[in-house]
């Protein structure tokens, strides 16, 4: 390779220069094999034994060496980090055990109970700071081996969504002002006019609320009433529980507002319109215009020519319905080719779609390593001495 060629590892996977270094690797590793045994006398004595001269099985050998040093040390490579990933992961997910506890203090003293934490939390931002560091959490009870197979059993229940890596990530499990609304906006056994008493649309905005699924599992294991809903926030507001109800502007004190205000000035003079620009002529138009100039420049026997050649119409799709096909269609390739790295012979899940068949498939089988890992993890942590 040149000087002023990058190193393969920077190069994308399907960069050409990167393909032609890997042939070029494996011609270079076939005639060292092949020069080495030829030669090699052992080699031929021992090949004497078969009638043939063995020169045919020489060159397979050494094909088949090539390719280990190349496809079969990046296949172990890879395998060794799906495995570091899988590890890393598997502590992470033990730490939800702890998050759950620490939720569960954070809901008891925001209701005024008492609780472990009040020796190390003075306002409800304590919460999120010990979050962030869970694991020194030295206070919160340690893991069990009970709790590390209640969260196996949500790991391989629908209610763990994100154990696909491309899923979304609980950011904070420490976010009680969101998850409290999420669960008001479901309204499951609740008041729906409470629900609505307490929206409070201005704080998430369009942010998309979720919801830990290990928190859901939790909830329907522990079953009704709700931890969050059943118990009043009391220390959580700077004015009392009651500073989540909305309020007018001209209840709220500390808002400025001028004593009068001069009347409006009118509105300039619009601009004069522009001529509308000259459109591109983009590939999607070629359909219509083809049609256009067939219609004004051909015979009606060609017309009946290009029409026998088009497909039948068909109505076209909304584009939520294009965008869900798009997901799956990436969703289940992307599980076909997973799937058929993996040696063992793992059965199809049933779903209607066999991309979306494809794609449980692999989740399951991820799901399983990723519980393996976790027990790995937790003989480590028992192993360590606690607060370290």
């Amino acid at each position: 390779m040149s000087d002023d060629q990058p190193p393969l590892d920077h190069l994308p996977y399907g960069d050409p220069r990167r393909t032609a270094a890997r042939h070029r690797e494996l011609v270079r590793l076939r005639a060292e094999a092949l020069d080495r045994h030829q030669n090699d006398p052992a080699v031929r004595e021992w090949l004497r034994q078969f009638r043939d001269d063995g020169d045919g099985f020489l060159e397979s050998y050494a094909d088949s060496r090539a390719s280990s040093l190349t496809a079969g040390r990046n296949h172990l490579e890879y395998e060794q980090r799906i495995d570091r990933e899988l590890a890393r992961e598997a502590k992470h997910r033990l730490r939800e055990i702890q998050q759950r506890k620490l939720f569960e203090e954070q809901v008891r003293w925001r209701a005024g109970e008492a609780t472990a934490a009040e020796a190390y939390v003075s306002t409800a931002a304590d919460f999120q700071y010990w979050g962030g560091k869970v694991k020194k959490c030295h206070w919160l009870p340690r893991i069990t081996a009970d709790e590390v197979a209640d969260y196996l059993a949500y790991l391989a229940s629908p209610y763990c969504s994100d154990a696909d890596p491309e899923a979304a990530q609980t950011p904070d499990f420490q976010d009680y002002d969101a998850f409290r609304h999420f669960l008001l906006l479901r309204g499951e056994d609740y008041d729906p006019a409470g629900v609505r008493r307490r929206a409070r649309t201005a704080r998430f905005g369009t942010n998309e609320l979720q919801y830990p699924g290990w928190y859901a599992w939790c909830d329907q294991r522990d079953g009704p009433p709700n931890l969050v809903l059943s118990r009043p926030n009391l220390r959580g507001f700077a004015n009392g529980p009651d500073d989540d109800a909305e309020e007018e502007d001209e209840d709220q004190p500390g808002i400025f507002r001028p004593a009068s205000a001069a009347p409006p000035s009118p509105p300039p003079a619009p601009d004069p319109p522009l001529p509308p620009p000259v459109p591109w002529l983009g590939y999607a138009d070629y359909a219509g215009l083809t049609a256009t100039l067939m219609r004004e420049q051909e015979t009606s026997e060609m017309q009946r020519y290009h029409q026998a050649c088009l497909p039948p119409p068909t109505a076209p799709d909304a584009p939520e319905i294009i965008e869900a096909e798009r997901l799956l269609n990436n969703a289940g390739h992307e599980a076909g080719r997973l799937l058929a790295e993996i040696p063992e012979r793992l059965p199809i899940a049933a779903a209607a779609d066999w991309r979306e068949a494809l794609h449980l498939t692999w989740l399951d089988h991820r799901k399983q390593r990723l519980a393996t890992a976790i027990r790995a993890a937790f003989a480590t942590y028992q192993a360590r001495q606690p607060g370290r």
